[in-house]
């Protein structure tokens, strides 16, 4: 039934000095190898995220300062509206009072002008009437 066959433990001599030939020539440096590269490609894609988040912290901190940037400019821009504004307010307050001070003046030198016109005008009437008076009263002279 069953046979015992003796080229058996030469086989498995042979498989075993393979298997071990073949562990140390070819699988160990093989195993090493890809260890190695997963070691570096692991390294990699830390430096790469430790990267990535160093990267993020700077683009955070620029967007914080130009943030505050655009603020401060904002401040500024108000600060020199607010100026602009009190000095406008300042000529026109000044033009105004200007304006008054010329406009009593003028009144002043008005009304002195209207009291002069009304003596002449007394005056003019006062001749034109002593004259028509006299040609009434001598009309040959």
């Amino acid at each position: 039934m069953f046979e015992i066959n003796y080229g058996l433990p030469l086989i498995l001599v042979i498989f075993l000095t393979t298997l071990f030939l073949m562990n140390r020539l070819l699988f160990r440096p093989v195993l090493a190898v890809m260890e190695e590269r997963k070691k570096q490609t692991s390294g990699a894609m830390q430096e790469a995220g430790k990267t990535g988040e160093d990267y993020q912290k700077l683009f955070d901190l620029y967007q914080e300062k130009l943030r505050e940037a655009a603020q401060e400019g904002y401040r500024r821009i108000d600060a020199q509206r607010a100026d602009a504004l009190t000095y406008r307010r300042k000529c026109i307050a000044d033009a105004q009072s200007g304006a008054q001070e010329i406009l009593a003046r003028m009144k002043g030198e008005l009304t002195l002008q209207v009291v002069e016109s009304k003596n002449k005008l007394r005056l003019d009437a006062q001749e034109i009437a002593d004259s028509i008076a006299n040609k009434i009263l001598h009309p040959n002279r």
